[in-house]
């Protein structure tokens, strides 16, 4: 099939008549790259005369004996279908068919979504299509990405095929919907926000663990000392409850309504007598937590059934930081005992995970058929695979999702991939980014969330990885070298991007040396536990030295000013890293202090962690201003 030849084509691009915004924009997406790539303008109509290219379901797509099925294309997947010479981009979801119109323009013009501000649009007077059928089921049936560039450009977000948290769903609506499509609201430590201080403390001080912003509430009160329903009116668990269904009702389209607790950890649960036992009888924090979400979960569900039998309903709860080890025991021959012998307490470092069959600690703790966990495993290692025998980190949270999945629970995960603390510490992530999305997907999570640095977008890494994840995410099987290979070659030209390359592989091999030299107890992690990658043997000065001069080499050449600057974005890494211990290394030489600084103005960096840390502020602080 002839589409474009010579920069002529018969095609036009066939709408609805009633078209919404999100797939006339579709449309117009299309028609531009088309003319940017072939030179050819596809005129937009909505009255069918073949050859065209039908985005959505339009009335010949409808003549055709298709099914276009949200479960069958786990819901964002799409097809691309060929009939009769003409050609059939159709989503079950609106952002599906959006995904649909990018995937063409990938698959057949040699597009590449590189960043928010820059498409690769090849050159092709020509293009010729092969006549089969394609169908695209992602890996996840919804993918999100908690990171600058997504964050802020709903239609880099479409292009993607991600979602943020916090983009603008207004704005996301052009592009087939975001984040709220499917969720009652952005807050995920929604304990609070559901039942606010603000209203209730002055009278109901009992209801919360104390008056600290990030207290969790008594998650008691409304619960007999069996952990059962009470059904008292007047209780903490009635006017919480009474608040999710007022959302529920305020949101007839939503399917998931997140109850997760506050962002913090250690003891700021309730303590009260009757929260004190419970946790004695749930084993953990997340039994406690549990059963309380079960409670709530088994009013909803008999609201729905009376109400709204047809619709599905969600609650969503945390396995994070204190509720992270789920409410399980080990069974085996020497008896039943709890999944983990700790080393010395650590909350990370468990020595090692009992194997055997893993059984709830009680009846109570299994959550309900209509409960998500949403499993957090902050603390990972990012450096090694997730069933690495070695890695103890590891194992702990492979655990946790094992074991909810043996609680019966269906799962989400929120995944990081940023180096919380340290953005411009370079996070060795890369390698294991597409194993560790291959171990989630055995379970199945109903959502798959990546967080990543969502107030700076500027350092290479935050770049890369956003590019890699918009494939890997999709597709789990794809390779990750071959797709930072081809992001470093259209990103940066095929000369700057071999030293590109050849930085990525220095890094990663002394990570992979210090590994060895460790024994595997070498750990990267998100920003809790980064002490050994902080010591200056582990990365020598003259080491920092060679791979900032072999950037610089590359940066000198270019001649290109745009190129220039994102190398300059690749050198931030081992600069930065070299500061962070410049006074512990002798005779380390001032002008690469000065060339972080210029380099952070050139490339526009403003946050150099969650915290906001700005560039000023650490040059004041590594000379001493």
């Amino acid at each position: 099939m002839i589409v474009v030849k010579e920069g002529k084509t018969k095609y036009s691009i066939l709408i609805p008549s009633d078209s919404s915004e999100s797939i006339t924009i579709s449309a117009e997406a299309l028609q531009e790259i088309v003319l940017r790539c072939c030179g050819v303008k596809m005129p937009i109509t909505t009255k069918a005369q073949s050859p065209y290219i039908s985005i959505g379901q339009t009335s010949e797509l409808k003549k055709l004996d298709v099914m276009v099925d949200e479960k069958e294309l786990n819901d964002d997947g799409f097809k691309i279908l060929f009939r009769e010479g003409n050609i059939y981009l159709c989503g079950a979801t609106e952002r599906g068919t959006g995904y649909a119109t990018n995937d063409f323009a990938e698959r057949y013009l040699g597009v590449r979504f590189l960043t928010a501000d820059e498409i690769y649009t090849p050159n092709t007077p020509n293009v010729e299509i092969e006549e089969k059928d394609v169908i695209e089921i992602p890996s996840f049936p919804s993918r999100a990405f908690f990171a600058y560039e997504v964050k802020r450009n709903p239609r880099f977000a479409s292009q993607t095929r991600l979602i943020s948290q916090y983009t603008n769903e207004e704005q996301a609506q052009c592009y087939g919907g975001g984040f709220l499509r499917d969720w009652n609201s952005n807050e995920m430590h929604a304990m609070q926000a559901i039942l606010p201080k603000s209203k209730y403390y002055d009278k109901h001080s009992e209801w919360y663990a104390s008056d600290r912003p990030r207290a969790w509430l008594c998650l008691t009160n409304g619960l007999t000392a069996n952990d059962e329903d009470a059904n008292d009116p007047e209780s903490c668990l009635s006017e919480f409850t009474n608040n999710v269904l007022k959302q529920i009702e305020e949101n007839p389209t939503k399917k998931y309504f997140m109850l997760g607790h506050e962002d913090s950890a250690g003891n700021v649960y309730c303590n009260c007598e009757r929260c004190t036992r419970s946790r004695e009888r749930n084993v953990t924090v997340s039994g406690y937590l549990t059963v309380w979400i079960n409670a709530i979960a088994r009013r909803v569900e008999k609201w729905r059934l009376e109400n709204c039998s047809n619709r599905e309903i969600k609650i969503v709860s945390f396995s994070y930081l204190d509720t992270v080890i789920p409410p399980v025991y080990i069974e085996n021959e020497e008896g039943i005992n709890k999944p983990y012998i700790f080393l010395e307490k650590e909350y990370w470092s468990p020595l090692k995970v009992r194997e055997g069959k893993i059984i709830p600690v009680n009846d109570k703790v299994i959550p309900e058929k209509n409960v998500v966990i949403f499993c957090a495993p902050i603390g990972m290692c990012y450096l090694h695979e997730i069933t690495d025998e070695k890695c103890d980190w590891n194992q702990y949270f492979r655990f946790s999702l094992k074991a909810w999945n043996a609680l019966g629970a269906d799962i989400m995960v929120w995944y990081y991939g940023v180096n919380f603390s340290w953005h411009l510490w370079w996070l060795p992530n890369r390698r294991t980014l597409a194993s560790h999305l291959r171990f989630f997907k055995q379970y199945k999570p109903l959502f798959m969330m990546q967080q990543g640095a969502p107030r700076e977008g500027g350092f290479y890494q935050a770049i890369l990885n956003t590019y890699l994840l918009s494939k890997l995410m999709w597709n789990v099987s794809l390779d990750v070298d071959e797709l930072t290979k081809e992001f470093n070659r259209l990103y940066f030209g095929e000369k700057s991007a071999a030293a590109v390359d050849g930085f990525i592989e220095k890094i990663e091999e002394r990570y992979a040396e210090l590994d060895e030299q460790y024994d595997g107890a070498y750990h990267s992690d998100v920003g809790k536990s980064f002490a050994n990658s902080f010591l200056p043997e582990n990365f020598p000065y003259e080491f920092l030295i060679d791979c900032i001069e072999g950037l610089e080499k590359a940066i000198i050449e270019e001649e290109s000013e745009e190129i220039k600057t994102k190398l300059k974005r690749v050198s931030l890494h081992p600069l930065y890293m070299l500061a962070h211990n410049f006074k512990k290394y002798e005779n380390a030489d001032g002008v690469y202090l000065d060339k972080l600084e210029q380099y952070m103005q050139d490339a526009g960096i403003m946050r150099l962690n969650e915290g906001n840390k700005s560039p000023e502020t650490l040059m004041n602080e590594l000379r001493g201003v």
